[in-house]
């Protein structure tokens, strides 16, 4: 996810969103192609995927937000090393409770099942941060939406900006 010069402010920052694997990388994807891109452009704030067409150069001041939540992807590693290169920041969501994570400059958890939680026998939840009935990683999936949801919120509130001022940007055509 990416984001620069909100709100012709001359601040050249931009939000990088790697994309991650698997239904993660999915709502990724979809959160930033959708909601988070509707609601930034709305905020004035930039956005992009990773690996996108479209996506710019990273580079200083800028912040590539990834996801790893069972704690470790050799993919979404490479792409933190190549923003830390290009003196950018990195933002890595987790399930995993205080983890290590060295390429990222934030770790910031959504405690949740991600598919690599192991099942015992009897089909209860093992390894969970929190143990979930959902199927396979959703639930993380889901905390995920939330959290990136809730950074928008957060965002509208250090742009000032009311719902008044975000809905004057809103498409007229749809």
């Amino acid at each position: 996810m990416l984001w620069r010069g909100a709100r012709g402010t001359g601040d050249e920052e931009f939000c990088h969103e790697a994309v991650s694997h698997g239904p993660q990388g999915m709502w990724l994807s979809r959160f930033l192609h959708s909601l988070a891109a509707t609601l930034c452009m709305m905020l004035e704030v930039m956005v992009g995927v990773a690996g996108d067409m479209t996506a710019p150069r990273i580079g200083s001041g800028d912040l590539l937000l990834v996801s790893a939540g069972p704690g470790h992807f050799g993919t979404v590693e490479a792409l933190a090393k190549v923003a830390r290169m290009a003196d950018a920041r990195v933002a890595c969501f987790t399930s995993r409770q205080g983890l290590d994570i060295p390429f990222a400059d934030l770790t910031l958890q959504v405690p949740a099942q991600t598919m690599a939680d192991s099942h015992d026998d009897d089909q209860s939840p093992s390894s969970a941060p929190v143990p979930s009935i959902l199927p396979m990683g959703s639930s993380y999936e889901i905390g995920l939406w939330v959290a990136l949801d809730c950074a928008c919120i957060l965002l509208q509130e250090k742009l000032r900006l009311s719902d008044d001022d975000m809905s004057v940007r809103h498409t007229n055509l749809e």
